[in-house]
């Protein structure tokens, strides 16, 4: 379940509507217009809606995945605005609790339990399951070495699931590339191979300029990855003394810069400034997020900054000397 809309770039949320995807977000339907709580009821067997940023007396539930949705009247009279909708943690309760509060009276609670034990009187059997999986039934969906089949309830069927247990099974996969991470002093190029940055950490200490020694892959298996098979990316390679690859032909663009202990620090919001201040209480400001960095008002002794929760270009900052102090309005 979520919010959003359709279109290439999210709008506001007071634009968004309710959507539900039944294949892990692959793909996703719009099941109510309008913003949305929502709350999963007997392990999804019920899917509780409560609209969000209206007051209401109304809830939507549906047994079948939100193919069909019944509307529910939890209040006679009055409306509330929507504070909570939750269940338990484990989504095997029968209840949905409802909190809110009263139009123009905020501080007034007010809570509502909803039993929904007598929409589905039958409990499930294991002819009410199908088999699912991450990514269908035609594509292979490994993923940390395994595959992973579950018992989901079929949506035409018309019960609970209460304490039946559900079955997962999970399958070791070959390994693949993508069971692998960089090592230490490896990173990702643009084209996805990890490229060394520096000295190979397997370097030996007192190895000779020229010299051979067996070196990282620039490859280590990822630590919860099951996968099994002959598939070995991690395997020693040979390496020579002496070598090492500061990156500098490479499409990522570093620079070192020695920051004393950080007391505080911020971005400015839609921008690629950014600013610290450090022990010694020097403030500096880097425009080019991180890459350069230069001090403010050198000399001067800094003591706090201020952001505007409000205003995204202005920032107050405070001295030592409480008589002096700085803001800008332009970030």
């Amino acid at each position: 379940m979520g919010i959003g809309n359709v279109g290439p770039y999210l709008t506001d949320v007071s634009e968004a509507d309710t959507y539900m995807s039944l294949d892990a977000g692959l793909t996703w339907k719009l099941i109510k217009r309008g913003l949305h709580s929502w709350e999963f009821i007997d392990q999804g067997s019920i899917i509780v809606l409560i609209e969000d940023d209206t007051p209401t007396n109304i809830l939507y539930y549906s047994t079948n995945y939100g193919q069909d949705w019944n509307e529910y009247q939890f209040l006679n009279n009055e409306k509330i605005y929507l504070r909570t909708l939750t269940s338990d943690p484990n989504s095997k309760s029968m209840y949905a609790f409802i909190l809110g509060y009263k139009p123009g009276r905020i501080g007034e609670v007010v809570s509502i339990s909803v039993n929904f034990e007598d929409i589905l009187k039958k409990q499930c059997g294991k002819s009410d399951f199908e088999e699912w999986k991450v990514f269908g039934k035609s594509k292979k969906s490994c993923l940390l070495g395994h595959e992973t089949t579950y018992q989901r309830k079929k949506v035409d069927a018309e019960c609970y699931v209460g304490d039946f247990e559900r079955k997962v099974v999970k399958e070791n996969c070959p390994c693949s590339e993508i069971d692998y991470e960089c090592d230490y002093s490896y990173w990702r190029d643009p084209y996805g191979k990890c490229v060394l940055d520096g000295v190979d950490p397997k370097q030996p200490e007192n190895c000779k300029k020229g010299d051979v020694f067996n070196g990282s892959s620039g490859y280590r298996k990822i630590a919860s990855s099951t996968c099994t098979g002959s598939f070995k990316y991690d395997e020693p390679v040979k390496r020579i003394c002496g070598d090492e690859n500061s990156g500098e032909n490479s499409a990522v663009i570093r620079k070192e810069h020695q920051i004393e202990e950080i007391e505080d620090w911020f971005y400015f919001e839609d921008s690629e400034t950014l600013m610290y201040l450090n022990k010694y209480y020097e403030l500096f400001i880097s425009r080019n997020e991180g890459l350069d960095w230069e001090p403010v008002q050198s000399g001067e002794k800094f003591s706090t900054i201020v952001k505007s929760p409000i205003h995204k270009e202005f920032a107050l900052f405070t001295t030592i000397n409480s008589r002096t102090g700085y803001y800008t309005v332009d970030k």
